[in-house]
Formats: C-alpha cells, sequence, structure tokens
C-alpha cells in the first residue's frame, strides 16, 4: 500500500504545484504528468475490476438476487464487501 499512498501524495503535491504555478507552459507541463498518473491508475483499477470479474464471475452469476434492490449505494457497498469476504463496518 506504500506504493498507493506515494501516488497519492504525487497527486496531491502536483495539484498543489499547478495551483500555485503562474507560469502557464510549467503548468502545462505538470497537468500533463498528472494526466499521465491519473490514467495509469485508471487503467489499474479496470485491471483489477477485470480481475475479480473474471476470478468471481461465476460466482456472481450464481448468487440469489437480492429480495429487494438497496436503497442506498452504501448497501451495495457493503453487499460487494460481504461477497468478497472483506469486514465491513455499518454506519452508526
Amino acid at each position: 500500500m506504500d506504493l498507493l499512498e506515494n501516488i497519492d501524495d504525487r497527486i496531491r503535491r502536483l495539484c498543489r504545484e499547478i495551483a500555485e504555478e503562474s507560469d502557464a507552459d510549467k503548468v502545462n507541463e505538470l497537468s500533463v504528468q498528472l494526466r499521465h498518473i491519473l490514467r495509469v491508475q485508471h487503467n489499474t483499477t479496470r485491471l483489477r475490476l477485470q480481475n475479480i470479474a473474471m476470478r468471481y464471475g461465476s460466482q456472481m452469476r450464481s448468487a440469489e438476487a437480492p429480495s429487494s434492490p438497496p436503497t442506498e449505494s452504501g448497501s451495495r457497498i457493503t453487499a460487494l464487501l460481504t461477497f468478497l469476504g472483506l469486514p465491513s463496518k455499518k454506519a452508526a
């Protein structure tokens, strides 16, 4: 997870530099770096979700449909975490 934290820190740093920079050429250069990092993060997330779908796809297809649709997105997330066998904390 240290790598992810470093990427998050790098994104924050680039955003801060862009906000503070007055030179338009430097802002464009920093924006290109930021877009690249975000594109890499997006592709990494997409590949991870593809892996989950391939690995657990048959279980997802064979799972029973819920008796009633979730009313909040939080309950969908809780259901997904439960399905994946991860602990979830209920909001108080």
